[in-house]
C-alpha cells in the first residue's frame, strides 16, 4: 500500500480560482520503490487572483522567488528521491506538465495523509486535470487531526493500553520540520471539536518547529510524525 504524506502551499483557498505553488510529497511503499522518499517542487503560480493573506502565510516572496526568479521557469525540482536522479536531476527547471506527470504516478492508488487532506486533494485534483492527468488516489483520506483526537480519546478510555511510544525511532524517521518529545499521556480532558491540530499533536509529543510551519515540507513531515506516533510505525 502506498502512503503519501502530502502538503501544498497555494495562492488561496478556492481550487477554481487559486493555484498551487509548492508541493511536498513524502512517499512510502510505492510499487516502484524508486519513488519512495521526499518530493519537493516549487511552481510558478498565476498571481492575478491570489489572496495576499495566503501568500504571506506561506511566505511566498521570501521562499519561492529564489527558485522562480527567471520568468521562463515554470517549476523547479528542489528535492526528490536519490534513485530518481537519472530521470529527475535535482535543481532542474521543469514544466508544470512534467510535475503533473510525476505526481500522477506517485499518487496513483495512494492513501493521502495530512492535516485537512481534503484541501490538498481538491487542489491536486484540479492541478492534475488541468495538465492532462487525472487523480487516481484512494478515495479515503487520512486526517491526522481526527486520527490524533480518536487515539487520545481511546487512550483515555483504556483502549490503547498496548501503545508503545518510540520517540527516538520516530525522531530519526521524521527528519527536519518537527521535534518529538515525550508524549503527554494525561488525557483526562481531551478537548472536543473543533480541534486545534497543534495542541493534539503536542499531546502526542509532536512539536512543530515554528520556522517550518506553513511550508509544504515542514507540514508534510509534521503530519507524518503525528501518523507515526499513532500508528507505531
Amino acid at each position: 500500500m502506498t502512503l503519501v504524506f502530502l502538503d501544498l502551499e497555494t495562492t488561496g483557498t478556492d481550487p477554481d480560482a487559486h493555484h498551487v505553488w509548492e508541493v511536498a510529497a513524502i512517499v512510502r511503499g510505492h510499487r516502484d520503490r524508486r519513488y519512495d522518499g521526499l518530493w519537493h517542487v516549487m511552481m510558478r503560480p498565476r498571481l492575478a487572483a491570489a489572496d495576499p493573506a495566503a501568500l504571506r502565510v506561506g511566505r511566498y516572496y521570501e521562499r519561492a522567488t529564489a527558485y522562480l526568479s527567471d520568468p521562463d521557469v515554470q517549476a523547479h525540482v528542489v528535492d526528490r528521491p536519490l534513485e530518481m536522479h537519472p530521470f529527475v536531476p535535482i535543481g532542474r527547471a521543469v514544466t508544470r506538465l512534467d510535475v503533473a506527470r510525476w505526481l500522477a504516478v506517485i499518487l496513483d492508488g495512494a492513501t493521502l495523509i495530512g492535516a485537512t487532506p481534503s484541501f490538498d486533494a481538491n487542489f491536486m485534483a484540479r492541478f492534475l486535470r488541468s495538465h492532462w492527468q487525472a487523480p487516481t488516489w484512494h478515495h479515503r483520506l487520512v486526517d491526522v487531526t481526527t486520527l490524533a483526537a480518536g487515539y487520545l480519546a481511546g487512550h483515555r478510555d483504556g483502549y490503547n493500553t498496548s501503545a508503545r511510544w518510540l520517540v527516538d525511532a520516530h525522531h530519526g524517521a521524521s527528519g527536519g520540520g518537527c521535534a518529538l518529545a515525550d508524549p503527554e499521556l494525561d488525557t483526562s480532558a481531551v478537548p472536543g471539536p473543533p480541534w486545534r491540530s497543534t495542541d493534539l499533536a503536542a499531546r502526542l509529543g509532536v512539536v512543530g518547529e515554528p520556522e517550518a510551519r506553513h511550508t509544504a515540507v515542514g507540514d508534510a513531515r509534521w503530519a507524518m510524525a503525528v501518523y507515526d506516533q499513532v500508528a507505531g510505525t
